[in-house]
């Protein structure tokens, strides 16, 4: 007999906690009629419709201002008939402007689950953790690659070990292990939704510095979340999600245009933090910009005007999004990554730069409308996060600040005077 709003929440799975106010908030009859319903079978369509109900009968019903402002955020509904029928949708590939939310993640426990294939950069960190941090994954293999010349120490015992020449850089080992490794390690009926985990022992704070963020600029998702996001309709999953600030938000995706723009020059020459621990080289440019080197790659599958990047160089993949790039790609990179010298610096920062921009599935044309109608510009520069989308939120933010400053006022003005023993107000 309760009126409910135009729009009502939902809870799929069937797990759920609610306060005994809220149960008995519903007449006692409601719930008599529910049971009687549901006892005619064990699967039956009841079970569906009462799975759709639950959170309508219980949780506190919108206000009708809250009601508005949902449908003015949201831009439709999800209109098919089955699943999820008449959900808030937006265009925005599921909610992807971070990178850590896409249509058809996997649920945690089922990410677990999930065969994955872990690829390891080692330099000189023990590696007496991993062990116990793979611990309850359905691991099928996990390879290291030393690449600092240097004897892994507190490896797995499952694990297969291979050194490889000292050129300096983690990404000639991923190359590597794409074009040499991964196709003896995958069977003769794997699935092509198997994972690839690529990891490396380092991500330093200097190294974060020279993309221009800090610490407290990103969020750093487990190995679970990273499955659950490559497993989605995206197929790549970064370990380093952008938070930007409470005024101006940054997003995962770049604009390509301004993106290729990207150099290096603007790094000090012999950066200590762009070279590998063992490594003396001093730092040189050859390619002329992050265009430049994406073009020697060849890569013949077009890409839309926003690409999506992965600071920091960990990052998950299905063999499916792998294998989508024709193999020669990454034999060019493997290539351009092995050459010993100073400029693999550089080369390692375009390679950072290309892998979710390789891997990810690229928008569709209306995910790029969204994007840039959501977003109220790029940084337009030649380093750092050259190209990130951001979107400025000082408006709003002056409005919660706003709100928040009168619930402090309205708390002072009802705090009580205690003057000579007694409380006046």
């Amino acid at each position: 007999t309760r009126k409910t709003p135009d729009l009502v929440q939902v809870c799929y799975g069937g797990v759920f906690a609610a306060s005994v106010k809220s149960i008995y908030r519903q007449d006692s009859k409601v719930w008599k009629r529910i049971e009687d319903l549901l006892t005619r079978g064990n699967n039956i369509e009841e079970g569906h419709f009462m799975e759709r109900s639950w959170a309508q009968l219980l949780a506190k019903p919108l206000e009708s201002f809250q009601v508005k402002a949902l449908r003015n955020v949201s831009t439709g509904l999800i209109m098919q008939e089955a699943g999820v029928l008449g959900a808030l949708g937006d265009e925005l590939c599921g909610g992807c402007w971070k990178g850590d939310r896409y249509l058809g993640m996997l649920p945690r426990k089922a990410a677990r689950r999930r065969k994955i294939h872990v690829m390891f950069s080692y330099c000189t960190e023990p590696l007496d953790w991993l062990e116990q941090y793979l611990h309850g994954f359905n691991v099928a293999s996990i390879h290291i690659v030393s690449i600092c010349g240097v004897d892994v120490k507190g490896a797995p015992s499952s694990a297969e070990i291979e050194m490889l020449p000292n050129v300096g850089s983690p990404d000639h080992a991923y190359a590597h292990y794409i074009t040499t490794i991964l196709p003896r390690k995958l069977g003769a009926n794997e699935d092509d939704d198997s994972v690839v985990a690529f990891m490396k022992d380092d991500v330093n704070e200097e190294d974060l510095r020279q993309s221009g963020l800090s610490a407290k600029d990103v969020k750093v998702i487990d190995l679970e979340s990273m499955i659950s996001v490559a497993s989605s309709s995206n197929g790549f999953g970064c370990a380093l999600v952008p938070l930007g600030t409470p005024i101006d938000s940054i997003s995962a995706y770049h604009d390509k245009e301004v993106l290729f723009q990207f150099e290096t020059g603007a790094i000090k020459e012999g950066s200590k933090s762009h070279r590998n621990k063992t490594d003396s080289a001093e730092f040189k440019l050859t390619h002329k910009n992050l265009g430049a080197f994406f073009e020697s790659l060849n890569v013949t599958r077009k890409t839309p005007d926003l690409v999506q990047v992965c600071y920091g160089g960990v990052f998950a993949a299905t063999v499916r999004s792998i294998y989508r790039q024709d193999a020669a790609v990454w034999r060019r990179m493997e290539d351009l990554l092995a050459i010993r010298g100073s400029d693999n610096v550089e080369r390692h920062l375009f390679a950072e730069r290309s892998w979710a921009h390789l891997l990810a599935k690229p928008l569709e044309p209306r995910h790029v409308r969204a994007m840039r109608k959501y977003a109220t510009g790029s940084l337009n520069q030649t380093e750092g996060m050259a190209g990130v989308l951001h979107k400025t939120q000082l408006e709003e933010y002056k409005r919660l600040a706003a709100i928040e400053y009168r619930r402090w006022a309205k708390k002072q003005r009802n705090k009580p005077v205690r003057y000579k023993g007694a409380d006046y107000r």
